[in-house]
């Protein structure tokens, strides 16, 4: 009777270990399986598309990270108690021009992270999708306002804000 238990136990163990090694030579298989059905399109479309061409001109060295998160966060802190239809692009709202004038310097930082090449992201998962799009409706409140003051780059006024 003594001798029973522990070779059931190690036999159970072994058929415990037998299912491991079995369901990870089925994963290691699909995941290669996988691999080689996706190869073609990473010839075509390589993972590393970083450095890219600056958007603006001229370039500038360094990571779009180290400016946009920055600008992010000031998006973030500009006013707790707002939100992102604050940024009114029509120019409706009273508070815009109010909100253009506090977001100018972050809008600086992200005009400037467009004229860097390297966009390889180290940050955490999630940069903050929230102010990325403030970023974006403050730009184009600030496009609209600067247009219909005649300041803007294409209507040949010199007055813009952006360098």
């Amino acid at each position: 009777m003594g001798w029973k238990f522990p070779v059931i136990f190690l036999g159970v163990l072994g058929l415990l270990v037998f299912t491991v090694w079995a369901a990870s030579r089925h994963v290691d298989a699909v995941l290669e399986e996988h691999r080689q059905e996706c190869l073609p399109n990473r010839q075509v479309f390589p993972g590393d598309v970083s450095p890219r061409p600056a958007i603006l001109g001229p370039e500038e060295p360094g990571n779009i990270w180290e400016l946009l998160l920055p600008a992010f966060a000031g998006f973030r802190a500009l006013d707790e108690n707002s939100n992102v239809n604050d940024f009114d692009a029509g120019g409706n709202a009273a508070g815009t021009p109010r909100l253009i004038e506090r977001a100018a310097p972050f809008l600086q930082l992200c005009r400037r992270a467009a004229r860097r090449r390297d966009r390889a992201f180290a940050g955490s998962p999630d940069p903050g999708a929230i102010e990325a799009e403030r970023a974006v409706r403050a730009s184009s409140s600030q496009g609209l306002q600067l247009w219909r003051d005649g300041r803007d780059a294409g209507s040949g006024g010199n007055g813009c804000s952006w360098p």
